[in-house]
């Protein structure tokens, strides 16, 4: 599955370690395009 606009939020002063990595990520914002009403998905 693909999506369609991924938002990496960064903070360089805020250095972590996460799963062994370093990163100074601190959220994520991931949107996808609804093109048709699908009631199926209506909670998620």
């Amino acid at each position: 599955m693909t999506a369609d606009s991924v938002v990496l939020l960064r903070d360089p002063q805020w250095k972590r370690t996460v799963h062994g990595r370093p990163t100074d990520a601190v959220a994520g914002i991931i949107t996808e395009v609804q093109r048709c009403k699908d009631d199926d998905k209506r909670l998620t």
